[in-house]
């Protein structure tokens, strides 16, 4: 199984203990956990401005989860104009630019979830049909999917 991890789940993990817990449970139960070059990007952004440890904090988060990285292809900009269509469709301007290019990564890694807030998983799940293009969970549905799966 091939997890894709949105920014807010990397801020998420580095400041609550519940989060990381069950990201490394997922790890443990043989889940492929993915997130972007752009979501990199984005956490070193908002980290920036901070104290140096929280720096640190994110090296030793991606480390610790043994993320696996997905960079922009060639194919992503299908996937990219697929996610675009679909939000435009149905007049999703709540998703902003850089969810709609985290959002056609995952679908261009082939991921089996994409992990966000519990707000924002909620806002897209509203949103009939997006399933069938990407399953959209909160961390809680991520590892009730896992353990359903026979994870530890």
């Amino acid at each position: 199984m091939r997890v894709f991890l949105d920014y807010c789940m990397l801020n998420d993990a580095m400041r609550d203990a519940s989060v990381l817990a069950k990201l490394r449970f997922m790890r443990k139960s043989g889940v492929e956990l993915v997130t972007a070059t752009s979501v990199i990007g984005e956490a070193v952004e908002v980290l920036a401005d901070g104290p140096k440890e929280g720096h640190y904090v994110l090296m030793d988060l991606l480390h610790d989860l043994h993320l696996h990285y997905v960079h922009p292809r060639k194919d992503w900009l299908k996937d990219m104009a697929r996610i675009d269509s679909f939000l435009d469709g149905k007049n999703a301007t709540f998703v902003s630019a850089s969810e709609r290019t985290h959002m056609a990564l995952a679908m261009s890694a082939a991921a089996d979830m994409y992990i966000t807030s519990r707000a924002e998983a909620r806002n897209l799940s509203m949103l009939v049909g997006l399933k069938e293009i990407l399953n959209v969970v909160d961390i809680d549905d991520a590892v009730a999917k896992v353990k359903a799966a026979g994870g530890a």
